[in-house]
């Protein structure tokens, strides 16, 4: 038999306006409790391993909790976002957030879920310093499926969120590696001054080999030269304006979305009013405005749509014989970040900027071309960053399915079986 279906007389934040809930609908306050968080200043604060949270998220850490955990912390005071925070041990919350204590019937984690998904602003009161008030949320609905299809859900759900966090793990780890190779060859010059103090080799024998074994009287490598950055890039200028193509899907590079998790977002012509810079398949963009916040983006070398880029964002093609994997890691590394901070224009400390001239003047070290080290580095360090991207790619398609799935899963319109993992043919 078909379920009662409950039409509640109001609609769930973000479910559509027709979701028809296969499970009750029942107000926060019967289910869940806000509880007050506790002041702590900083100062008060002790080195130890509970987060400590705020309205906005995590603060900082301390060696004494105020709750056990697991919970959800929801934002109480702010004019940004809410934050709904995931906590699965220990915690310490102040008092501009609130901790969630929960009936025996909720699980945790399934209630994160909808309430992470749902939001909290729009349950704000207030506006000089709006708040989320206890009464407010009480009377916001809350869909309760048993606590099987909770469990089920949540670990749906989890799974994706662990993928995410995993390939972001990895590609912190993934970058530092590349980081570490690009420091030792061209900033410390460990090969040099290991085989200069004859310490053994640590890279194969046709790499090893490459490098020269003495240091010359300015400390570099002997036999390498002074260039700069226009030896090894060159700058993209191509200028165009998407709005011309109104019907034409670009991938937009901008700030935000690089702050956003370093993914271009896909848009119209039509919806792009501002001129943008084209983007050559594998380009490196650097960003001239700020140059303190490190900004560096490696771009796909092959996309099916045309790519552009915010006017803040510098475009650079490596040279052939260099390899994007050497100038991106340059314009990372912190002795060329220092150079650039130090070159910047603009009286206003948050709109300074850098020239593009001053970037292809910066001074560099450089093996001599037939060396074969440039080719030998691109060789090892281009996997690392490829699959760097790939992760990065897999994440907003692994977030997009979150997104998909969770309004049909919380609202019953798509059910899990124990031990199914894979929901999306019935997406």
């Amino acid at each position: 038999m078909r379920p009662n279906l409950i039409r509640p007389d109001r609609s769930v934040n973000r479910f559509r306006a027709d979701t028809e809930f296969q499970w009750p609908l029942v107000e926060m306050s019967d289910v869940v409790t806000l509880n007050y968080g506790r002041a702590l200043k900083e100062g008060d604060r002790r080195p130890g391993p509970v987060p400590v949270y705020g309205t906005n998220g995590r603060t900082g850490w301390h060696d004494t909790p105020l709750g056990p955990g697991p919970t959800v912390i929801l934002g109480r005071k702010g004019m940004g976002n809410l934050g709904v925070e995931w906590c699965e041990g220990p915690f310490w919350v102040i008092d501009t957030a609130y901790f969630v204590s929960f009936r025996e019937d909720v699980l945790p984690r399934f209630f994160y879920y909808f309430t992470n998904y749902v939001g909290l602003n729009h349950l704000k009161d207030g506006t000089s310093n709006p708040s989320l008030s206890r009464d407010t949320f009480s009377r916001q609905w809350f869909p309760l499926p048993p606590v099987d299809e909770q469990r089920r859900i949540a670990e749906f759900l989890a799974a994706l969120d662990d993928k995410i966090a995993v390939n972001r793990q990895a590609n912190e780890t993934l970058e530092a590696m590349a980081q570490a190779i690009y420091r030792d060859w061209f900033v410390d010059y460990g090969p040099t001054r290991a085989k200069a103090a004859g310490r053994p080799s640590y890279l194969a024998p046709e790499i090893w080999e490459m490098f020269p074994d003495t240091l010359d009287e300015a400390g570099k490598p002997s036999g390498w030269r002074r260039g700069s950055v226009s030896d090894v890039a060159s700058q993209s200028k191509t200028a165009m304006s998407p709005s011309l193509f109104p019907k034409e899907r670009f991938d937009h590079y901008s700030l935000p979305a690089y702050d956003d998790g370093q993914m271009p977002v896909s848009q119209l012509g039509a919806t792009i009013l501002s001129n943008k810079t084209e983007v050559p398949p594998g380009a490196i963009l650097l960003s001239k405005l700020n140059p303190e916040i490190p900004r560096v983006w490696l771009t796909p070398q092959a996309e099916l749509s045309r790519q552009i880029c915010s006017t803040e964002f510098l475009a650079f093609c490596a040279n052939a014989k260099v390899g994007r994997a050497y100038v991106y890691l340059l314009f990372l590394d912190r002795n060329f970040r220092e150079r650039l901070q130090g070159m910047v224009t603009g009286t206003s400390k948050s709109h300074q900027r850098v020239s593009p001239q001053s970037v292809l003047d910066i001074e560099i070290v450089l093996p001599p071309g037939d060396t074969g080290i440039l080719e030998a580095f691109s060789t090892l360090v281009d996997p690392l960053l490829s699959q760097v991207i790939r992760n990065r790619q897999q994440c907003p398609t692994l977030a997009a399915l979150c997104d998909l799935a969770l309004p049909k899963l919380i609202s019953g319109e798509v059910r899990l079986k124990n031990g199914d993992k894979k929901i999306e043919e019935a997406l």
